[in-house]
């Protein structure tokens, strides 16, 4: 490198002054505040852990959004985290192994090996609640009512808030008898929203034509209220739970809609990552058409550290 060049940054990586540095240093201690309120207690987990408490088998996509280092002291690989829920799912199972209900919130710089988005930092700010030990829906509403005082909090206007539901998918396939490598191969034609791939790719590995139609279905099965009584009579027959799982959204709906500007649906709305496997959910403001908050519920992933709860 030029010696006159040694004060270029990686790309997507960016210094944040003082000016900048002083409003997110004031937002993030609003929001603290705001989470601690509610009942939620702050952990600080480490910039750096093994790669294996980091990254479960099946997380491909987060193996390769994360930073590896090898351990000058053991000689085992090294994970900067890319995404901190795998963090608090360790906190919760170990550092704070009660049996209690526990609601804990987060704040800290990720690393990521590729940007999410044109333009977006590759180490951006992560702010996160969960609530952990509680089996119920009325858990998802409190964590997206969090999620849009947040957002109301840090000034956004017009909120619009997107709902789906995992395991209407999960339901499909189960029902379909679809192979575990089919189903990652069908995930990013979902995303995709891509209805002619769907047909072609479930064509070429003989599954039924009806079947195949459960799943390009899902692409047209978004937007307001009346996406939930359309799913109804698509799926109503396929499988009981899909009804039940259709009645969680109807509930959340009924619980967030004098929170939020703008409810949507969106049944092939899939998560980033593997250990999310019910309620999906996301928020985007609409002056800016972006998404800047998601979640969703992922009972069970505390088992990579021997000790599954609801969350």
């Amino acid at each position: 490198m030029n010696m006159n060049k040694k004060w270029l940054l990686p790309e997507n990586i960016d210094d944040v002054l003082a000016v900048e540095a002083k409003r997110l240093e004031m937002m993030r201690r609003r929001i603290v505040d705001l989470f601690d309120s509610w009942g939620y207690e702050l952990v600080s987990p480490p910039l750096v852990e093994f790669l294996e408490s980091l990254v479960a088998p099946n997380e491909d996509e987060l193996l390769l959004q994360t930073f590896k280092l090898t351990d000058q002291l053991s000689g085992k690989t090294l994970g900067m985290r890319a995404d901190m829920t795998p963090q608090i799912a360790r906190i919760d199972a170990h550092a704070l192994s009660r049996n209690k209900i526990n609601r804990l919130c987060y704040c800290g710089t990720v690393l990521k090996t590729k940007p999410e988005s044109v333009g977006a930092s590759r180490a951006p700010i992560q702010f996160g609640a969960e609530v952990y030990g509680h089996d119920g829906i009325e858990s998802t509403v409190e964590i997206i009512q969090l999620m849009l005082t947040t957002l109301k909090l840090a000034g956004a206007e017009q909120i619009l808030l997107s709902l789906g539901h995992v395991g209407i998918y999960l339901e499909l396939v189960k029902a379909a008898k679809l192979k575990p490598t089919q189903n990652i191969e069908l995930i990013p034609l979902l995303h995709a929203k891509a209805k002619h791939e769907i047909y072609t790719y479930l064509k070429e590995v003989q599954v039924p034509k009806q079947q195949i139609e459960w799943f390009a279905d899902l692409c047209d099965l978004h937007g307001d209220i009346d996406v939930l009584q359309e799913a109804r009579s698509r799926y109503g027959s396929v499988s009981d739970k899909i009804t039940t799982l259709l009645d969680e959204l109807q509930f959340i709906a009924d619980g967030l809609s004098a929170n939020t500007d703008k409810l949507l649906f969106d049944l092939s709305e899939l998560p980033c990552y593997h250990y999310e496997a019910g309620i999906v959910f996301s928020a985007f403001v609409l002056e800016i058409q972006k998404e800047v908050a998601r979640g969703g519920c992922y009972d069970g992933v505390g088992e990579l550290f021997g000790r599954a709860r609801p969350a």
